[in-house]
């Protein structure tokens, strides 16, 4: 019995041994969030972490009803760090006035990696290679939410391949903060709130973060390693529901001066309050509404009234999440002037006035009928109506036009290809060439060429490929899909051809058009345009570069001549950049960082922008540069390929042929011209003619036009 008394005693000191080494082991590990690299060397990863989400409007943060909402988890371990961090674990309890089954994973990030989850996603899961310190190790990262519990997670794991197990202490996937976002992670998300949510309901959010099985971290705690210095409401992401338009009227009118009246509004909302009041008037001599005082922030202005006239008005009020008021346009005040009337307001009374419902306060009338020149619809009387006459104002029955640019020459002082733009010209390239983005009369036009002709004589089949570029400022999105074809062979037309193509967004946008008529290669008609990706091109202070995208455009910004301190507003986000190029951003939709050694920004907005989104340069001392995105887009080009079929062996074997490409390209449409000289060659069935420089595989290119292959 003292035998097993001994054997007991000496298996508890073992176990003791065993709990101090395993305690001083937890010490020497990265598991202690506040860690410090200089207290005795031991490795610790520490996090400075928040919870964002929708910015609000006002202290309470008010949103309108039905708002998407979204969320962003930021995690970071110090710069003061002195290990990286090998696991990382987030909980986020979603509160009840949230719709759970509507959660929506939008990205995960860390250092350099970023994930995007496709929309409707509300999971992830992914075992993702990486190499830190010449040692390749595994990250395992598991992300969603439990539905039935609301509990949003996210889980990032270290895992050394070759064992399965937690690598050493001094490796990990995410280092201390170097500046640069190597130490930096988040995961965001979307979500909407339950339907029916009451004016004024408040939302919470808030999330725990956890390094390295250390201490929990609230990310509404004032400090995240002192839990005693309590939590701030603030960072709660608090969000307040506003579920009601807000009310306006025109109140009364006071007279202040001839023919001058102050009009009076107010109006009231019940949570984000008023943003502006727009303000409408009408004569009854037209009963048209007439947009007034827009915008304003006033409630009172001064109107000025024409003599005989009477006039109404109403009010409308937007509040500061967006809300319009509803109401439709009723007359709240009406305003009587006395005094003779005077419709078109060019002061002028009807009775004097030559043209009395168009305003002409200099009574112009060329033609000396009585009738005042802007309405008159033959102002020179030379029996062309002005709407049809290419010189209304100089008689010229004939309508001659010599140049054909549909101005008449007894008008047209301009010289067409002379290198000097001149009214009415829409450009002027110092040439009366066709194809180069300027036609020979001098309108925008495609600048279009011909880089490689294919022929196979025997299967009667021919393969155009080349450039096509949309003149300067037209828009792609705004070009209807549609193409005409002419084809002159040697001067003889061998086809005319109306293309409708199916618009397709590949990787870039792709028109597809496909006819198959037999017998066999002479039915087939096919034509392809790859275009490029929208993009903008800005030259300034700043120089910038970005894509147009609707989910997530990628910036790049090169100081030109811009010194000193600035910032960059895109949209709702604003970058502000140090006179040292640090960056720091108060947006939460916007990444950004410098890279020194090519001396440009690197933005990374995760919301996209659109053509219709603002963007604002500020500097101190400075006034601000704005401009739309829409207004600085690239010129849209792309590359094209025609197939067609024709009888066999129309292209003559033994002499050079010329072949004309005629080309309008939308409803407007952008016209264009190309020219190719194709030289005599053996022709066969596989090698065909060839022109041109581009180096292909002819007959992949026909059986994958063919089959319908997207393939350029």
């Amino acid at each position: 019995m003292r035998e097993y008394k001994s054997v007991f005693l000496s298996f508890l000191l073992l176990l003791a041994s065993f709990i101090l080494f395993f305690s001083s082991c937890y010490a020497a590990c990265p598991d202690e969030p506040d860690g410090d690299s200089g207290s005795g060397g031991t490795a610790a990863s520490s996090d400075p972490n928040a919870l964002t989400g929708p910015a609000g409007y006002g202290n309470q943060h008010y949103v309108p009803a039905g708002t998407v909402l979204t969320y962003r988890i930021d995690f970071e371990n110090d710069a003061s760090a002195s290990a990286p961090a090998q696991q990382v674990d987030i909980t986020n309890f979603l509160p009840a006035e949230m719709d759970w089954q509507s959660f929506q994973l939008t990205e995960i990030a860390f250092g350099d990696t970023f994930i995007t989850i496709p929309p409707g996603q509300s999971d992830y899961s992914a075992t993702l290679p990486f190499v830190v310190s010449d040692t390749t190790l595994n990250i395992r990262i598991e992300a969603g939410i439990h539905q039935d519990t609301g509990e949003v997670y996210a889980h990032f794991y270290t895992i050394d391949p070759a064992t399965g197990l937690p690598p050493s202490v001094e490796l990990g996937f995410l280092p201390p903060e170097d500046g640069f976002g190597s130490g930096m992670g988040h995961i965001s998300y979307l979500i909407n709130h339950t339907s029916g949510l009451a004016e004024g309901t408040e939302i919470r959010n808030l999330a725990q973060i956890r390094f390295d099985l250390g201490e929990i971290i609230a990310t509404n705690q004032v400090d995240p390693h002192d839990p005693a210095q309590g939590t701030d409401p603030e960072k709660e992401a608090p969000v307040t529901i506003d579920a009601h338009p807000p009310e306006s009227s025109v109140t009364h009118l006071e007279a202040a001066g001839d023919n001058s009246y102050t009009v009076y509004w107010s109006g009231s909302d019940s949570s984000s309050d008023i943003k502006h009041y727009d303000v409408y008037y009408r004569d009854m001599a037209t009963m048209q509404w007439q947009p007034w005082m827009m915008a304003t922030t006033s409630t009172s202005a001064v109107f000025v009234g024409l003599p005989g006239h009477i006039y109404e008005f109403y009010s409308s009020s937007t509040d500061n999440v967006g809300y319009v008021e509803t109401q439709p346009p009723v007359a709240e005040v009406r305003l009587v002037v006395p005094g003779l009337p005077d419709k078109d307001e060019d002061g002028i009374a009807d009775g004097d006035d030559n043209c009395p419902h168009t305003s002409n306060p200099e009574q112009l009338d060329t033609d000396l009928d009585g009738i005042g020149d802007v309405c008159d619809n033959d102002d020179d009387n030379d029996g062309v109506i002005d709407s049809e006459d290419n010189c209304p104002m100089v008689a010229n029955a004939s309508q001659e036009d010599l140049d054909q640019d549909g101005y008449g020459d007894a008008c047209d002082q301009q010289t067409c290809g002379n290198g000097i733009l001149e009214e009415p010209e829409e450009c002027d390239d110092g040439n009366r060439l066709d194809g180069d983005g300027c036609t020979p009369s001098c309108r925008a036009g495609l600048a279009i060429n011909i880089s490689s002709v294919d022929y196979w004589g025997v299967l009667g089949l021919m393969q155009i490929k080349g450039d096509i570029r949309l003149p300067a400022g037209a828009s792609l999105a705004s070009t209807e899909p549609v193409a005409a074809v002419e084809l002159k062979l040697n001067e003889t037309p061998v086809i005319e051809e109306q293309f409708d193509f199916t618009a397709i967004n590949l990787w870039k946008p792709y028109w597809i058009s496909r006819t198959y008529l037999g017998p066999f290669t002479l039915g087939v008609k096919t034509m392809t345009i790859l275009w490029e990706r929208p993009s903008l091109a800005y030259h300034g202070l700043l120089d910038i570069y970005a894509d147009i995208a609707e989910h997530r455009s990628y910036l790049v910004v090169r100081r030109a001549g811009m010194e000193g301190a600035y910032s960059l507003q895109i949209g709702r986000n604003t970058v502000y950049v140090d006179a040292a190029n640090h960056v720091s951003s108060d947006g939460r939709e916007l990444w950004a960082y410098y890279r020194p050694k090519k001396k440009e920004l690197i933005l990374w907005l995760f919301v996209g922008i659109s053509p219709d989104t603002e963007i604002v340069i500020r500097q101190e001392g400075l006034e601000d540069i704005a401009f739309i995105a829409g207004k600085h887009l690239a010129a849209a080009k792309g590359i094209y390929r025609i197939l067609f079929g024709l009888p066999m062996n129309t292209l003559p074997a033994q002499t050079e042929s010329t072949l004309v490409l005629d080309l309008s390209l939308g409803s407007k449409p952008w016209a264009g011209s190309a020219t190719a000289s194709i030289a005599p060659e053996k022709t066969g069935f596989l090698y065909p003619v060839r022109t041109g420089q581009i180096k292909s595989d002819p007959v992949r290119d026909i059986i994958n036009t063919i089959m319908g292959g997207y393939g350029l």
